[in-house]
């Protein structure tokens, strides 16, 4: 591979496409590594006098004094310039998918074209909103497309760490271009309609792994080596086969040794959670026509797979569970108490309104009576909003 084509990291949040990025890095100055490039944060290239942002988001996880002390989105610092003026808003979620055209928009192409140019060397971009566009990625600009993933039931435990991702998930359900199967996935909970808000524990991993399923076809089709963390966190001999092919599909030394996925095992009660979950989503994408039955059950099996890469001898089988239903048990309560809080606000709310009303009709024609004052509404808001980037 030429040495100035791009390096492409695709990956699902939490899949540590960003430790593995930083097995770039820790090669030295031929590579210029991008973090995130359809992250929100990057907002603040387009004004100039917040430029200084980018030089306090929090260091990159990488070895080497040099490579260490950098923070995360230090390659935009260095190319601001040029890239002021061109990041949207739009680009992280509402442009999450490609239309018909199989072409990226053009501010967005724009955008990604003048990253590319102005890379000091060769480019390497690890992104975690780009699945629904992978094909255009790899058409428009050629290069390493390299897929990462983790046994998705775990994954979606690891979104527990922060309400971002749920947020995001609904997000990406509100984005253009939404696949059919994954609009009916998102109508099933209302996904497509109103803020983010607090998802009850199957409702939230109905969106993730349909995105999940989503993520997996797309790399299947598109990509030229698919990772799976669990098999390589969890076997030398695996991290040693991933890095060779790895490093001959990039042309870098790449060394795996260090990566680890947190894996889980479930107990047999568990299962039947998650897999009537599992069974509706693949229902829709069979409906759909988007994937073929060898396609399904290629994608059930790498899940189930790398699900056993994690069952040790030894493991507490019952506490973990345990700690899991009381988890789920609190994210249904806060489900509940949010969706009370709403019921109640609009009750609230039609009843000021009449009382506005008929305090209109029934004001005497002369009269300078003052409608009733406006209802307090102060208190705990109980809605989860997606969370800017950590520069905004």
């Amino acid at each position: 591979m030429p040495a100035a084509e791009p390096i492409f990291l695709h990956s699902l949040f939490r899949a540590a496409g960003a430790l593995l990025l930083s097995r770039f890095r820790a090669l030295g100055l031929r590579l210029t590594c991008y973090r995130e490039p359809f992250n929100e944060a990057l907002i603040v290239l387009n004004d100039p006098k917040r430029h200084q942002k980018l030089l306090e988001s929090r260091p990159c996880a990488a070895q080497g004094s040099v490579s260490r002390a950098r923070p995360e989105f230090y390659e935009y610092w260095v190319c601001r310039q040029p890239l002021s003026g061109l990041f949207r808003d739009r680009f992280a979620y509402q442009q999450y998918f490609v239309g018909d055209s199989g072409q990226l928009p053009p501010q967005q192409a724009l955008y990604l074209s003048t990253l590319l140019t102005h890379a000091a060397g060769r480019p390497v971009l690890q992104c975690c909103r780009s699945s629904g566009r992978l094909a255009a990625l790899r058409r428009q600009y050629g290069g390493a497309h390299v897929y990462v993933w983790r046994e998705p039931r775990a994954q979606w435990w690891s979104y527990r760490a922060a309400g971002y991702f749920d947020a995001a998930n609904q997000r990406i359900y509100r984005a253009n271009h939404l696949p059919a199967a994954l609009g009916r996935v998102g109508a099933a909970v209302g996904a497509a309609a109103g803020e983010p808000s607090h998802l009850r524990p199957r409702e939230s991993y109905l969106l993730f792994y349909a995105l999940w399923l989503d993520a997996w076809l797309r790399a299947c089709a598109h990509a030229q080596l698919s990772i799976g963390l669990d098999a390589v966190g969890s076997a030398a001999a695996e991290a040693t086969r991933c890095a060779r092919q790895l490093s001959e599909l990039v042309g870098c030394p790449l060394d795996l040794s260090a990566v680890r996925a947190t894996g889980m095992v479930f107990a047999a009660e568990e299962d039947a959670f998650y897999a009537q979950i599992e069974r509706s989503v693949h229902e829709a994408f069979v409906a759909d026509g988007q994937v073929t039955a060898g396609e399904l059950q290629g994608a059930i099996d790498a899940a189930y797979a790398a699900r056993r890469c994690h069952e040790r001898r030894g493991r507490d089988r019952t506490a973990e569970p345990k700690l899991r239903q009381a988890a789920l048990d609190m994210m249904d309560r806060l489900a509940s108490q949010e969706e009370a809080a709403r019921q109640w606000s609009a009750r609230h709310v039609a009843a000021r309104i009449g009382a506005y009303w008929r305090s209109f009709r029934l004001r005497p024609a002369t009269g300078s009576a003052d409608p009733p004052s406006a209802p307090d509404t102060a208190g705990e808001d109980l809605r989860v909003t997606a969370q800017p980037g950590t520069l905004r």
